[in-house]
């Protein structure tokens, strides 16, 4: 196993301008600078300093950030609190016996993602003759909707060719997608055939290890990304797509951080094919229904950290989908906060679901967010960006004739 490269961000730099208050999702809900992205900052400086008396509160806001890099992109220093966050939960991490169940339950699960899908279809076959049905955090996953998929996107094959292809790319595909939602990935695929690139799915391919480092699982993070970074490493591909914004933001920027190296060339999906269909004249199906009210919901680490806002809605633009100007916010689910802090999660999706309430069509780049919103929006229509476009390009649905991609302004930076 490597050495992590991952340091303490400079704390001290912080001048308590308070910045970051207003978009941390915690400190709406409880109001309590405790539980602010600024309380979080000054109280990581007292532990260092080795303040006494601090330990319940630091572990309470420490526990609960969520992670979603709000605080980082509304620093106008700079500072990197996920990554200090982070550091803080390794040293708390066998700090009490629920965390130290945790961990572990958490590193069998994601060490070997396959072996635990296994184990959840075997229990969901079991959940009406046992109770484990009313154990957490099973009872929290089945509230959810979590299922395992029977027909995971990696057990296919590993090539998908295109009819005449330019290119070559290969999607790292995440658990959410490979064993929740293959469709979103098929859509994915599909969609890169249409556009004549080949596509590559790797069967090495680990979890990213964004669930162990939240949980301060630092070294067992590192494992799985020099896994990754190894079977990668050996793809001859123009670029490498991920449906996951959290996984895709994990393999290229954290592993650098991690590890000293990434893997090379991971685009933000939507990026990637508003470079490729720009001044594309095909035909475009718009969405099935998006002649209602529709709404994009932002993923956390594809706005805060990736920075892939614009990108999107260019997109569903340029395929005539016109958004309703909404208030953005997270959905809640940030990985394990929604198992560990139930109440909390539910309550900030709460605000999205009033938020989204007058929307027919809820479209996002996230399969995390698609699996949080459906616990309470399953009669909208929600539907993940790769389906979108995959939709748009083979020219499925609703066929306005003689409509078209619309010219994407040559000045967006293309990403790929």
């Amino acid at each position: 196993m490597g050495t992590s490269t991952l340091s303490m961000p400079d704390l001290s730099m912080c001048v308590r301008c308070g910045a970051c208050k207003a978009f941390c999702p915690t400190y709406a809900e409880i109001a309590d600078e405790v539980f602010s992205a600024r309380g979080r900052a000054m109280l990581l400086q007292k532990a260092d300093s080795g303040e006494p008396g601090l330990s319940e509160r630091f572990d309470s806001s420490i526990s609960t950030c969520m992670l979603c890099g709000a605080c980082n992109s509304s620093c106008p220093l700079g500072i990197d609190l996920v990554s200090a966050v982070c550091k803080a939960r390794k040293k708390l991490k066998d700090s009490s016996r629920e965390r130290r169940i945790m961990n572990r339950a958490a590193g069998f699960i994601f060490k070997d993602v396959s072996r635990s899908f296994k184990l959840l279809s075997l229990l969901e076959t079991l959940a009406d003759l046992l109770p484990v049905q009313r154990i957490e955090p099973f009872k929290t996953l089945r509230k959810m909707g979590i299922r395992p998929s029977y027909n995971a996107l990696r057990n296919g094959p590993a090539i998908f060719k295109a009819k005449n292809p330019k290119g070559r790319v290969a999607v790292f595909a995440g658990c959410t997608v490979n064993y929740l939602y293959p469709e979103i990935g098929r859509s994915l695929i599909e969609g890169l055939n249409e556009i004549n690139y080949d596509v590559v799915l790797q069967k090495g391919e680990s979890c990213c290890g964004a669930p162990l480092l939240g949980l301060g699982m630092e070294d067992e993070a590192v494992e799985l990304a020099e896994r990754n970074i190894s079977v990668f490493r050996k793809l001859k591909v123009e670029a490498v797509l991920s449906p996951c914004p959290t996984c895709s933001f994990f393999i290229s920027d954290v592993y650098k951080r991690l590890t000293g190296s990434g893997i090379a060339n991971t685009v933000d999906v939507s990026e990637f094919f508003m470079s490729k269909i720009r001044g594309d004249g095909r035909a475009v199906a718009l969405l099935s229904g998006s002649s209602g009210s529709t709404v994009f919901h932002d993923a956390c680490h594809a706005r805060h950290l990736a920075g892939a806002y614009e990108a999107p809605r260019e997109i569903l633009k340029a395929a005539g989908i016109k958004l309703r100007k909404t208030e953005n916010g997270c959905c809640g689910f940030a990985g394990s906060f929604s198992i560990t802090h139930p109440g909390l999660s539910e309550s900030i999706l709460d605000k999205r679901t009033r938020e989204y309430e007058g929307s027919d069509t809820i479209i996002t780049n996230c399969p995390n967010c698609v699996l949080q919103l459906k616990r309470t929006m399953g009669s909208k229509k929600i539907r993940h960006m790769a389906e979108v476009i995959c939709e748009a390009l083979k020219g499925e649905g609703h066929v306005r004739k003689g409509r078209g991609f619309r010219q994407i302004r040559d000045s967006y930076p293309s990403g790929a």
